[in-house]
């Protein structure tokens, strides 16, 4: 059973309750855990130059997630350089697993190492 404190007269409450107050009064006073902060200096123009540099790449592969899904290879060719090291969006099927009577699944076997590529074969394997 808790034990109780009476606070001027007003009505009983719990000497948890009463501990809790005290000590939040306490924090809001500077009493106790009054640590000062270290202050950090920040170059405000190169925070927005990384906020507007990382919004470009997020707007870019949103547009380049649009043409993929509308299977617009021309426009979505425009991402991609001639010639770059990749590999290629697996084609094989792996070895067949039986989970469950009927249920089959498989994964998919992917090449280990990339190798260069061009932007027609990279586009024709997604």
């Amino acid at each position: 059973m808790l034990a109780s404190a009476s606070l001027s007269g007003r009505g009983r409450v719990a000497v948890p309750t009463a501990a809790a107050l005290a000590f939040l009064v306490c924090l809001r006073s500077g009493d106790v855990g009054a640590q000062e902060r270290p202050s950090l200096e920040l170059d405000r123009s190169a925070l927005e130059q990384i906020e507007d540099d990382s919004e470009s790449l997020a707007n870019q592969l949103l547009d380049l997630s649009v043409e993929l899904r509308r299977q617009d290879l021309g426009k979505a060719a425009k991402y991609f350089p001639e010639e770059f090291e990749a590999t290629l969006f697996p084609t094989r099927p792996g070895a067949v697993q039986h989970d469950i009577k009927w249920i089959r699944r498989h994964g998919w076997d992917l090449d280990k190492v990339p190798k260069v590529t061009d932007r027609a074969d990279f586009l024709q394997s997604v």
